[in-house]
């Protein structure tokens, strides 16, 4: 996607933060724990194993390059249902089907349906990691902004010399719903010398993050269930709506002599 924005002059942008924004705190260190504080608020209402309650999310992800102009913009919208251990995950790239045992995604693109397997472990030491990163980065962190606008607040955190060497991230910026206490959105600021695993990320100034909806316990229509059978006939080949797609099997070798569709 390529877009093209505007450039509005800096001493405009300044005259309008100083009259509209309040409650400016360089260096507070209390901005830092209310992000952090958010961070555990949300993750504690995620619903509970049991399945009963699902958890929804409508999201983007933006991607800018330092030179957008040329590159321009990647942008992908999310939608994610989680209940207990199934999950479902759609944006106009692929999709993503996930029960207690294995995974399912679909490439329409490519024509490509990969089979693999659910990590047992997989939730518990990703949750770990995360912590772990957000722990030891916002401790790398001084606020340079911690602003507040209506039912709004924007924080902004400068990462340190040894933050940026261990994390190749510059600058994190947090906008706040005071009212729902959630993060709305979160725009993460990339050293020059950034590397990814992925080559074409080599040139990305930052990526953002934008909620648009949440809900720790969705009504809406969806039914996750065993995922297998959603994609595969009885004697394990895709069903007619993917004839025409290429079967991956990631699965452990291990895992590839048993086939249960119907598991319920």
């Amino acid at each position: 996607m390529r877009k093209v924005g505007y450039i509005i002059p800096l001493s405009l942008l300044t005259g309008v933060a100083l009259t509209l924004f309040t409650g400016f705190k360089p260096g507070n260190s209390d901005c830092i724990k209310e992000v952090q504080g958010l961070y555990k608020t949300m993750l504690a209402q995620r619903p509970a194993t049991d399945g009963k309650q699902v958890y929804y999310v409508n999201y983007t992800v933006r991607t800018v390059s330092r030179d957008s102009l040329n590159d321009g913009i990647g942008e992908s919208t999310i939608e994610m249902w989680m209940a207990g251990k199934r999950m479902h995950l759609k944006s106009a790239e692929m999709e993503i089907y996930q029960d207690e045992k294995e995974v399912f995604t679909v490439l329409p693109h490519n024509k490509m349906l990969v089979r693999s397997d659910r990590l047992a472990h997989a939730d518990n030491t990703r949750g770990e990691q995360v912590a772990l990163f957000q722990d030891t980065l916002f401790a790398l962190s001084t606020v340079s902004q911690c602003q507040t606008i209506g039912r709004h607040k924007r924080i902004v955190l400068d990462v340190d010399a040894a933050g940026q060497q261990l994390y190749q991230i510059k600058q994190m910026r947090f906008d706040i719903d005071i009212e729902r206490e959630m993060i709305r959105k979160v725009r993460v600021c990339y050293t020059n010398s950034y590397r990814s695993s992925i080559p074409s990320m080599n040139n990305t100034a930052y990526v953002e993050y934008i909620v648009h909806d949440l809900s720790y316990d969705y009504k809406g229509r969806i039914k996750l269930r065993a995922v297998a059978g959603m994609f595969l006939d009885g004697n394990g080949r895709p069903k007619t709506a993917y004839a025409d797609y290429e079967l991956v099997d990631s699965r452990f070798e291990a895992n590839k002599t048993t086939f249960e569709p119907y598991v319920k």
